[in-house]
């Protein structure tokens, strides 16, 4: 058997080791003594600048009697003090983008109000208070949402931040497919009215052989499509039992070829 000797440190490799030990604990106490307070002062940072635009906000409301809202991720203005009648038709929206996320609704309204009067101004937001990057605008008239989109795309914030702004797209309807081909139309239809709001009609494409194709739900403006779809793409697993269907927008030329519409009347939606 091999006998295994070992050497015995000296006095001098110990002290050199203890002291590299010594080194080491103290740049890692010197690195936590930096990085703290820089932490801490981040955070005062941000809570002073939230606070800061909060407060912004409370007087711009104030001064300008307006109401705001939030509903599902998005933060409503409007409509103006003194509205009467009905909103504004949907040709009169614009969409914004690229907005920075350090803007808000004073922001916004100081730029766009100064090609006609907002109506309404719906800023969609993250769950942490900043704002998604984009956000709809509805003007009162045709004309003015016609010179926002002439005038204002690609204003230029800042230096190399510029915003984006189009007609928004009066898409409708939401079309659902990868759905179980057994699947019978009052269930999905039933299923659709309990899960949103505002559908003018659900239509059930079959083929001829009576095999599920896909569905077509028209909803009576855009925005309630848009909400619609907002709540019902995160449940694409669960909206109908054993299945993972797929839902976007329907395309607007879309016409249906080579199956059968299926129309159920339902008395309870």
């Amino acid at each position: 058997m091999e006998s295994v000797s070992t050497i015995p440190r000296s006095n001098e490799s110990l002290n050199s080791i203890n002291a590299e030990d010594n080194m080491e604990q103290q740049l890692a106490s010197t690195r936590r003594s930096v990085t703290q307070p820089r932490t801490a002062n981040k955070a005062r940072d941000l809570r002073e600048e939230q606070m800061e635009t909060d407060l912004k906000l409370l007087k711009f409301l104030t001064d300008n009697q307006l109401t705001l809202t939030q509903v599902n991720g998005q933060r409503k203005l409007g409509p103006p003090p003194g509205w009467s009648g009905p909103p504004p038709g949907p040709k009169c929206e614009i969409f914004v983008g690229s907005i920075p996320r350090n803007y808000y609704e004073p922001d916004i309204v100081h730029i766009f109000s100064s090609v006609g009067t907002i109506y309404e101004l719906r800023l969609m937001m993250e769950f942490s208070g900043t704002n998604r990057g984009y956000c709809f605008i509805m003007y009162t008239t045709e004309e003015e949402a016609a010179r926002a989109v002439k005038e204002l795309h690609h204003y230029e914030i800042y230096p190399g931040k510029r915003l984006g702004v189009v007609p928004s797209a009066n898409n409708c309807r939401l079309c659902i497919n990868r759905l179980p081909r057994n699947l019978d139309s009052k269930s999905i239809i039933k299923r659709i009215y309990e899960m949103t709001d505002d559908v003018d009609k659900v239509a059930v494409y079959r083929n001829s052989n009576g095999c599920l194709c896909y569905v077509l739900i028209s909803y009576k403006t855009h925005r309630s499509a848009a909400m619609a779809r907002k709540i019902l793409v995160p449940e694409s697993m669960s909206l109908f039992k054993n299945c993972e269907v797929n839902i976007e927008w329907a395309n607007a030329n879309m016409t249906p070829s080579n199956v059968v519409r299926i129309t159920i009347l339902l008395k309870l939606i």
